[in-house]
């Protein structure tokens, strides 16, 4: 778990978790939506190239490039899936790499 309290702009991500030599990011969505407004703002701070995001979607891969509110660049890889491929999130996010 991630929280970021500054005024005005709170953000939290729901775990992060050790994967060989670099902590992940993981949101998890109820459904198929949800915005990634912190997930992004994790990532533009500690500069991390890879995210997950565990939702009722297919996986999928995305290479994500956007420009924040102030017009910084925040660009990593999301890698999704569903529920149930939670046991192998370490084979996948091994393979994402590849």
């Amino acid at each position: 778990y991630w929280q970021r309290e500054k005024k005005g702009a709170e953000a939290k991500i729901d775990y992060v978790m050790q994967h060989e030599n670099e902590v992940i990011p993981i949101e998890v969505k109820a459904g198929t939506a949800g915005k990634l407004k912190s997930l992004h703002q994790f990532m533009k701070e500690k500069k991390k190239m890879t995210a997950l995001r565990i939702n009722s979607n297919l996986p999928s891969l995305s290479s994500i490039s956007l420009k924040d509110s102030f017009g910084d660049r925040i660009e990593y890889n999301l890698l999704s899936i569903p529920f149930y491929l939670m046991g192998q999130i370490h084979r996948l996010i091994t393979s994402s790499k590849r």
